[in-house]
């Protein structure tokens, strides 16, 4: 017998912690640094000039899409200091949407998502000209969202009886913040002063939807015309769509009595109001009072809110698929099934305990959040869950007044601010990522439950 020389490479080590995480904190954080300076100098801010600290607030909710602010924008900055907030709005919010879905491509099978439309989407590794194509079209579909909407915008601001200039300015600044679900806004009142422009309403209500549910499923939608869409785009469109059906309802009913809300307005007018309010719950833009709606509609606004858009958008939140498919967990456990089963479709169990981990995650960081601001303020306890949550989900809605809090309050809600944009993709990078498996085995046991 001959002697054969066998030459075995080493198994590739698992990546640390973050699975590229550290690459998109260190680029998102130059961002957030060098917005900051900026918004610190005199030469974008027509009031005294913010301190370091709001800027810091001030780009942090600008780059995470959240929208709470310190000051009025249009007091306190000059163009110069709106034209950076709003780079960075942009940046922050398409420059995630396509990070996130080119991410979301490479870890696709790891996540049980199979797709064989779109450039083999979720279909294996992309090559570079797959991922070049693949952000080309995204990036298509967002600029011309904004471009459509800006010059809706211009439309309905002009017969409000803004400026004509104004107008032009405002038009594209509120298009961007409304896509990139960020809540910014240079009116000074929100969208309160245009509460009967509906084509204002109409349009930021859209625009806000469409950047909650993403590009991925809309694009798909058009490639298919709804046939053989895959199991993630069907939830995220189907779902998007009761949380907008909901919204609705709840608001429009809750409010509709109102005097401070919806009542305020005539009963024609109410149904838009509703609909807006409900389409912006990734975006925090609002025509009607935050500060005086119902207690119960704070609360199922609450729930909204922490639900956010769909995985790839610039919302947060735990995310739209996630809650879906939490809620068909609940429902297999019940029945005492063991599979998970989505509109026909088996999602793999361990997808399914990674849904648990980001929901209970943020549930904890928001109960922890919550209970420090308490400590901290003087406020009911509802509204400052609501600002928590606002602040996790990237939202902006507010019923208190954010300049109010003190050193301490500005800095918890900065890091619910970043902990609400990065923590879900980075548990999802760290959650997937390949490991070596352990031989150990454990001995069965159980825990009595009821």
């Amino acid at each position: 017998m001959g002697t054969y020389n066998l030459t075995m490479d080493a198994p590739a080590r698992a990546r640390r912690l973050g699975s590229g995480s550290v690459e998109i904190a260190i680029t998102f954080a130059a961002i957030v640094i060098v917005a900051a300076a900026l918004l610190s100098l005199s030469f974008t801010n027509a009031a005294p000039t913010a301190s370091p600290l709001e800027g810091v607030f001030t780009s942090v909710s600008a780059i995470s899409g959240t929208g709470l602010v310190l000051f009025d924008t249009q007091a306190q900055f000059t163009f110069a200091g709106e034209l950076i907030i709003l780079v960075v709005i942009q940046v922050g919010g398409l420059g995630y949407m396509l990070g996130v879905s080119v991410i979301l491509w490479a870890i696709g099978g790891r996540l049980g998502v199979r797709d064989s439309h779109m450039l083999r989407l979720y279909y294996g590794l992309p090559t570079l000209g797959e991922a070049v194509r693949f952000i080309r079209n995204l990036a298509i579909y967002a600029f011309a969202c904004e471009a459509i909407g800006a010059a809706a915008l211009w439309v309905g601001f002009t017969a409000a009886g803004v400026d004509k200039h104004t107008a032009v300015w405002w038009a594209i600044f509120h298009s961007i913040s409304s896509f990139n679900e960020a809540g910014f806004n240079l009116t000074g009142a929100d969208l309160l002063p245009f509460a009967d422009q509906p084509l204002v309403l109409a349009t930021s209500g859209i625009l806000a939807a469409l950047g909650a549910i993403g590009a991925i499923p809309i694009l798909l939608l058009m490639q298919t015309r709804g046939r053989n869409l895959p199991l993630d785009s069907r939830v995220i469109l189907g779902g998007a769509g009761i949380l907008l059906l909901m919204g609705f309802a709840f608001i429009g009913v809750g409010e509709w009595a109102n005097p401070e809300t919806l009542g305020s307005v005539s009963a024609w007018d109410r149904p838009l109001l509703a609909a807006e309010q409900s389409a912006m719950w990734g975006t925090g833009f609002s025509a009607i009072p935050t500060s005086e709606l119902h207690d119960a509609t704070k609360f199922y606004l609450i729930g909204m809110m922490f639900i956010g858009g769909a995985a790839g958008s610039a919302a947060a939140g735990v995310k739209i698929g996630t809650f879906f498919l939490l809620l068909a967990v609940i429902w297999a456990t019940i029945r005492g099934r063991e599979e998970v089963v989505m509109l026909g479709r088996q999602v793999p169990f361990m997808v399914a305990r990674q849904a648990m981990v980001i929901a209970l995650g943020l549930v904890a960081f928001c109960f922890a959040l919550t209970v420090f601001l308490l400590t901290v303020s003087d406020d009911g306890a509802l509204d400052v869950m609501f600002e928590t949550v606002s602040a996790t989900a990237n939202v902006g809605w507010t019923p208190l007044d954010t300049s109010s809090w003190g050193t301490a309050g500005r800095v918890a809600l900065i890091i619910g601010m970043l902990v609400g944009r990065f923590a879900p993709l980075l548990l999802v990078l760290e959650m997937t990522r390949p490991r070596a498996q352990s031989a150990l085995r454990y001995p069965t046991d159980g825990v009595r439950l009821g």
